[in-house]
């Protein structure tokens, strides 16, 4: 693959740590996006997909008609709730709205404020979820909302 990229892991105790960024086609990578791309990149898109300006006002509309409950693999932090291709992360600090995603050697984190002004960037390179490594999700979770909670700026 063309740099940059981060370098995925498959993360096996008591085995050492195997990357698998070309072992995994990013055409099967669901929603994770972390495959093919720098921390930087998803950070700008999240700001204009979860802000006001990317969408018409119909599909913002749309987009923003959340379901209780619903989650991507792994949750994302907080309480979530599902729209259309985007989530919403109710925080103890405020909303955000994102989306996570993972896949053999990745999870990623991508959220902004649901006015585009702030976004955060979260990638591990190794696939959490709760098949993988049951115990890791529930504190990723705790680790994306302290991240969240810490944006610069009024919440």
């Amino acid at each position: 693959m063309p740099e940059p990229y981060i370098h995925g892991c498959d993360v096996s105790p008591p085995g050492e740590p195997e990357d698998v960024s070309e072992l995994v086609s990013a055409s099967g990578s669901w929603a994770c996006g972390s495959i093919v791309t720098t921390p930087a990149e998803p950070g700008a898109y999240i700001r204009a997909y979860g802000g006001p300006s990317l969408a018409s006002a119909g599909t913002r509309k749309e987009q923003l008609g959340f379901l209780p409950g619903g989650a991507s693999e792994p949750a994302g932090p907080g309480t979530n709730a599902a729209g259309a291709a985007i989530f919403r992360y109710t925080t103890r600090c405020g909303e955000l709205y994102g989306h996570t995603g993972n896949t053999p050697g990745y999870t990623l984190l991508a959220a902004s404020t649901p006015d585009g002004a702030r976004s955060l960037v979260f990638a591990v390179d190794t696939q959490v979820d709760k098949a993988v490594k049951a115990r890791l999700p529930a504190r990723l979770r705790t680790v994306h909302e302290n991240f969240a909670c810490a944006l610069p700026g009024d919440r």
